[in-house]
């Protein structure tokens, strides 16, 4: 688990079944930016756990259980009063699954679709369901045409791209 150690997390716990791997980590960090000011703050508010899925290994599910810290930004000028550490290298905000592993479902889904990519999903030990394969498709054009227009927009405008 050598990618969760170099994003800066520390492994608490392993737990192996013949189905499951659970991993429970949490920041080495002391402190986390609030995303709104950039102010690193290291006042402690509360916590609480997010389980994520991640890419599949050994023929089993894996499971990460990350422990986020909440923390009280004390900018006086920052609007947001409590906030939650950020992970952007392991997972977007409010997402139950890992980049790695919604990387790998947008291929699937590429290649083969929603029906097909969520059989071979299963097969790989990542259940999902066919609507969620088109959705992250769905998300991924999406995102590449606004990149898209917005380039073409500045273009328009005279603005180097």
């Amino acid at each position: 688990w050598g990618f969760l150690r170099g994003i800066g997390l520390v492994i608490r716990r392993q737990e192996f079944s013949p189905a499951h791997i659970t991993i429970t980590v949490e920041s080495a960090k002391v402190g986390a930016p609030c995303p709104s000011c950039g102010r690193v703050s290291r006042s402690r508010h509360s916590s609480y756990t997010r389980l994520l899925m991640d890419l599949p290994a050994d023929g089993r599910t894996v499971n990460i259980q990350l422990l986020v810290r909440r923390f009280r930004c004390r900018n006086p000028a920052c609007r947001r009063r409590v906030f939650a550490e950020r992970f952007p290298q392991l997972v977007r905000p409010h997402a139950r699954r890992t980049e790695r592993l919604e990387n790998l479902l947008t291929r699937i889904g590429v290649l083969l679709g929603g029906e097909a990519g969520a059989r071979l999903s299963q097969d790989l030990h990542v259940p999902v369901s066919p609507d969620t394969m088109l959705r992250l498709l769905y998300v991924s054009v999406k995102s590449r045409l606004s990149r898209n227009f917005g380039a073409d927009r500045k273009r328009e405008r005279g603005f180097p791209t």
